[in-house]
């Protein structure tokens, strides 16, 4: 679990720098790799066997879940938001059911 959530991080983060490249949106870039760094942090803490990061990346990726569902609701575009919503969702669920 701790591996999808590796991935998920470096995903986040690669979103948040297509999200300056192509809209040159500050805000896109600077929490893509804030959250990002968080979510690296927390997976590597819990590969490190500390409980916290488990606990740490469930409210990492719940924000990050509905962030991308009310962004989809906006826009009612697929791309970015709807895949980032599919991959947040994905993660969650992972960790409910590796935990």
């Amino acid at each position: 679990m701790a591996y999808m959530a590796l991935i998920y991080g470096v995903l986040v983060i690669f979103g948040g720098y297509m999200g300056f490249k192509k809209a040159g949106s500050k805000v896109s870039l600077m929490m893509g790799v804030s959250f990002g760094l968080l979510v690296l942090i927390s997976a590597f803490a819990l590969l490190n066997g500390a409980m916290w990061g488990h606990l740490a990346l469930l409210i990492l990726t719940a924000m990050l879940t509905a962030v991308f569902l009310m962004r989809l609701v906006k826009t009612k575009a697929f791309m970015p938001s709807g895949l980032m919503l599919l991959l947040s969702l994905l993660t969650l669920i992972g960790l409910f059911v590796g935990r």
